[in-house]
């Protein structure tokens, strides 16, 4: 009876969130998507909404700018959406991404006595027993949670983070109605297939339920700061893990000036060049030795204290890469400086992930086209952003699917190059990269690092080892036996398999119709009853059936010879 009464909730905030959406969709002109997924085929609502005159549009924006008002209007699931999709370079349009780039979702705050529900539930004591103090006026507010200052009793200063009331079961609908909308553009836009949107929603539903989970954001940020705790340059915030819950963190409260204001002033306070330089090599730390990363260092994110330390903040958005990622990374990288296709098509094959059959010779040629494009150019003068955008439309074009994860990179390393150009107009992020090489060879040949390779290596041998007489046996036993077998799978048969299928199907569509008519024939002939105008009705029949089959067999035998373009 609870479940049936959970499941009629549930159906009924499905009901009225679609409804909400579609209309939002419909005010912002997107008419056009909702036919295309023929929504308006199965629901009577969409149909009276598509129909009605009334619906006031907004005015003056562009297509783009619609689309980022409706997801802004739509609330933190989508604004959470249109963010993960700005990274995606291979799917939207220039001008998509930019308007996305700017969602914003600065709400007003949620009331402090859901901000103390919030914590006396999930901290399990009210907020007079764990602060000594703690203001009610939060310092930022968004759609998924807001931050507050408050005090412990031991006197340190604290940044409160409280998730917003009743969120979790908001954003679960919103993913429902996201992942109903992928499947629907699967079936009826064929031209999306290739990105695979259902799983591109699967995994942003693992993404934003991780950064749902503020005790993820926790282990993030003690992560970070193990990584640079030797790193004087870079300032991580203490977390208090006993002050800390899936809906709440607590952490050290660091007062500095944020980048974004630090762009703003043309002052002689900040030493912009050694800013600028200390942020690409941070960003490229993160990358190339950790693979551990911020996924959104913009400007608001970033704080500038005093002596230059740079401090980040907001955790929740964090990418990581493989270690065989992060050396194909550096490869593609020292293979543009070097102008070696090859070892750059080697990288981007490790890159990306096949979504159809790849010819390995044009990658190459499209590789060569774009190093031979720079090829007058001087380091100074060549972009990274730009240099690895292209690599995308590169691999796009030749079947190949970038993970999500290496386009959040990507993002955020333009970001980065961004900031680091806007304090000091002379800097070069791949200037820094090249002079980065030598950090990534020797952290390669560090002989920790070597250590454990052999180590690992000595492990997969010993197994090896260990397990050849066994499998040598067994060999040997199979052959005496008679019973090795030898598995061959051929790729790329499937047309020969299909011109195969047709003419053995028109071969025998042949032998059938003249079998049929010499039957015809044979009725015709011995005058077999029971006839029509003397003649045999069966054998009449035949010949009728005969000789429309066989003209709507010539028909399209014809059909097929001019419609076959010319070469």
């Amino acid at each position: 009876m609870i479940r049936r009464k959970r499941f009629i909730r549930r159906t009924i905030r499905h009901s009225r969130r679609f409804q909400e959406i579609i209309g939002i969709l419909v005010r912002y002109g997107f008419a056009d998507w909702l036919s295309a997924l023929k929504l308006d085929r199965r629901f009577r609502f969409v149909r009276r909404l598509l129909s009605s005159r009334s619906v006031e549009m907004p005015v003056g924006a562009s297509r783009w700018q619609l689309i980022r008002m409706a997801f802004e209007e739509l609330g933190p699931t989508f604004i959470k959406f249109g963010q993960l999709l700005s990274n995606r370079s291979d799917m939207l349009p220039a001008e998509l991404l930019a308007e996305l780039e700017q969602l914003q979702d600065h709400v007003p705050p949620f009331r402090f006595d859901e901000v103390r529900r919030v914590i006396t539930r999930d901290l399990g004591q009210p907020i007079e027993e764990l602060f000594a103090m703690f203001e009610e006026t939060p310092v930022a507010s968004a759609s998924v949670a807001q931050v507050h200052r408050a005090r412990l009793k031991n006197g340190k200063n604290v940044a409160v983070k409280v998730q917003r009331p009743g969120l979790r079961e908001i954003v679960e609908v919103d993913l429902d109605i996201i992942s109903a909308f992928a499947r629907l553009a699967e079936a009826y836009v064929p031209s999306w297939r290739f990105f695979n949107p259902s799983g591109f929603v699967e995994e942003f539903r693992e993404r934003l339920n991780g950064e749902l989970d503020f005790s993820q954001e926790a282990r993030n940020i003690r992560r970070f700061a193990a990584i640079f705790r030797n790193n004087r340059h870079v300032r991580v915030p203490e977390i208090y893990a006993e002050l800390c819950s899936r809906r709440v963190i607590t952490m050290e409260y660091i007062a500095g000036t944020r980048m974004s204001e630090v762009l703003r002033d043309r002052s002689r306070r900040f030493d912009r060049k050694a800013l600028a330089r200390r942020a690409g090599e941070l960003m490229l730390d993160q990358v190339y030795l950790h693979g551990f990363f911020h996924g959104d260092p913009h400007p608001g994110n970033l704080m500038v204290l005093p002596d230059g330390v740079i401090c980040f903040l907001d955790f929740g958005m964090m990418g990581t890469l493989r270690p065989r990622e992060r050396e194909a990374l550096t490869e593609s990288i020292l293979g543009l400086v070097d102008r070696d296709p090859v070892r750059v098509t080697d990288a981007v094959l490790v890159l990306t992930e096949e979504a159809g059959p790849v010819n390995r010779e044009r990658l190459e040629d499209a590789v060569f086209d774009l190093i031979d494009q720079y090829a007058d150019a001087t380091l100074g003068d060549l972009d990274m952003g730009d240099l690895f955008q292209e690599l995308v439309q590169i691999a796009l074009q030749h079947n190949l699917r970038m993970p999500t994860r290496m386009l959040v990179m990507i993002k955020a390393t333009v970001i980065v190059e961004g900031v680091g150009y806007h304090l000091d107009p002379d800097f070069q992020l791949l200037s820094l990269l090249q002079k980065f090489t030598t950090k990534i060879i020797r952290d390669r040949f560090h002989p920790k690092r070597l250590g454990k390779d052999a180590a690992a290596g000595s492990i997969d041998m010993l197994e090896l080892l260990r397990g050849l007489p066994r499998d040598g046996r067994e060999l040997i036993s199979q052959l005496k036996g008679g019973e090795l077998t030898l598995n061959m799978h051929l790729t790329g048969t499937e047309p020969l398999r299909k011109t195969l299928d047709n003419v053995s199907y028109r071969i025998v569509f042949g032998f059938v119709l003249a079998a049929l008519m010499i039957a015809s024939a044979l009725i015709v002939h011995a005058g077999l009853p029971p006839l029509w105008n003397n003649i045999p009705i069966f054998g009449l029949s035949g010949f009728i059936i005969t000789g429309v089959l066989g003209l709507g067999f010539i028909l399209r035998i014809v059909t097929r010879v001019f419609r076959r373009p010319e070469h």
